[in-house]
Order: structure tokens, then C-alpha cells, then sequence
């Protein structure tokens, strides 16, 4: 046999090794997930125990299926990696989300009983303004009826005065007659 017919032979070999290979691979991820032992660890396994047998010696084919096997696990690494670290982010926005729910919630509610205590705080005001209105009004009466009875008292003051002497001038008139 030629050197290019037992290349190609060989490359025809290789190429149906990986699909062989990927096939396999498709039911160990299968069978991986389903159980603890890593998919990618029994693969290597496989492929290691396997290399006389389903290269016949060619390292070139080998390699090549190596290479491209340890390719698929690190598309497959950096996917998984991806979407955990996907999940992740998602996971800790919404968390983030959450939190920040949390605080205006908290912030509303305590605006609202500021707002509360405000409107509490001014219907006092108006009740002392009130208050102090009326008593304000209830000094002017009282100065007022003060001002009254102080006038008063001195009418009858007067007025006794008068009596007084109308007294007198009767006691000097009895006097005189009697």
C-alpha cells in the first residue's frame, strides 16, 4: 500500500473515530449528569485506554483526536462556566433589584409618617392658635369689664360720697330740729 492511500486511510479512520467520539461523548454527558463522576474525566479515560486500538499506532491521528477533544472540553468548560456566571449575574441583579425595593419601600414609609406627624404637628398649631385667639379675646373682655367695673366702682364711689354727705347734712339738719 502507498504512503497517500494509507494517509488518507488513516484521516477517513480519524474522522470517523471523532464522530464515533462525539456520539460517545453526547452519552457520557448523558450518563455524567445523571451520576457524580465528571462526563470529561471518563472520556479522557476512554480515549487513553483506547489508543493502540483505535489508532494502530498513528500518533498523528491520535493527537489530532486529543487536540480536538480537549477543544470540545474547553468550549464545553468555558459554556458551562458561562452559564453559571450568567446565572449568577441574573441572580445577584435581582437580588441587587430586590434591595433596592426594600429601601424606597422603607424610605416611602417613613416619608409617609413624617408626613403623618407633620399634619399632626400643624393641627396642634392650629388648635393653639385658636386657643390663643381665644384667650386673647377673653384678656380684651376681661380688660374691658375691668375698665367697666373700675368706672362703675368709681360712680359708686361717687354716688356714696353723695349719700355720705347727703348723710351728714341730714344728721345736721335732725340735729338742728331736734
Amino acid at each position: 500500500m502507498s504512503v497517500g492511500k494509507k494517509v488518507n486511510k488513516t484521516a477517513l479512520i480519524s474522522i470517523t473515530v471523532i464522530e464515533v467520539l462525539l456520539i460517545f461523548a453526547l452519552l457520557v454527558q448523558t450518563f455524567a449528569v445523571k451520576t457524580s463522576y465528571g462526563k470529561m474525566g471518563i472520556l479522557r479515560t476512554v480515549i487513553w485506554q483506547f489508543k493502540d486500538l483505535l489508532f494502530s499506532g498513528s500518533n498523528v491521528a491520535f493527537i489530532s483526536v486529543v487536540v480536538n477533544f480537549e477543544i470540545i472540553i474547553v468550549i464545553h468548560t468555558v459554556a458551562k462556566l458561562s452559564e453559571r456566571f450568567s446565572y449568577d449575574m441574573t441572580q445577584s441583579v435581582r437580588d441587587e433589584q430586590k434591595a433596592q425595593s426594600k429601601m424606597v419601600e422603607d424610605i416611602n414609609s417613613k416619608i409617609g409618617n413624617l408626613v403623618e406627624s407633620n399634619n399632626g404637628i400643624i393641627d396642634n398649631i392650629h388648635q393653639l392658635s385658636a386657643s390663643s385667639e381665644q384667650v386673647s379675646s377673653s384678656a380684651r373682655e376681661v380688660e374691658e369689664h375691668s375698665l367697666k367695673n373700675k368706672t362703675e366702682a368709681e360712680k359708686a364711689k361717687h354716688l356714696l360720697s353723695e349719700v355720705g354727705g347727703l348723710v351728714e347734712e341730714f344728721e345736721k339738719y335732725k340735729n338742728k330740729n331736734d
